[in-house]
């Protein structure tokens, strides 16, 4: 009995929390200002295409504060690539080295 509440306040503990419109429109415009304010989001606003973008665009280096999931997606990595040729830097090792992904950043 004791396992079984355990199992069931933990499942509760680790629920993914969800971020209001106001916090998400509040972190934009911060890292539009700031890319590096991105460190302080939510882990769930680090996984938004468009506030990594924003970010990205005020500082690439911003990137480093973005979800791993995210710095593998192929599609948002050479987007990035598309704003910011240096987005490369902050890839995943496997999306360094694939080919599509170098020859997109070669054209900049």
């Amino acid at each position: 009995i004791r396992m079984s509440r355990y199992v069931q306040l933990s499942a509760a503990f680790w629920k993914p929390k969800l971020v209001s419109p106001e916090e998400r429109e509040r972190i934009l415009n911060n890292v539009t200002k700031d890319g590096f304010m991105l460190q302080f989001a939510s882990g769930i606003l680090k996984k938004d295409k468009e506030i990594v973008t924003a970010a990205l665009r005020e500082n690439v280096s911003a990137l480093q504060f973005a979800s791993p999931k995210l710095i593998k997606d192929k599609a948002f990595i050479i987007s990035a690539i598309k704003e910011n040729a240096h987005s490369l830097k902050y890839a995943s090792w496997a999306l360094r080295r694939d080919k599509d992904v170098v020859i997109e950043a070669l054209k900049i």
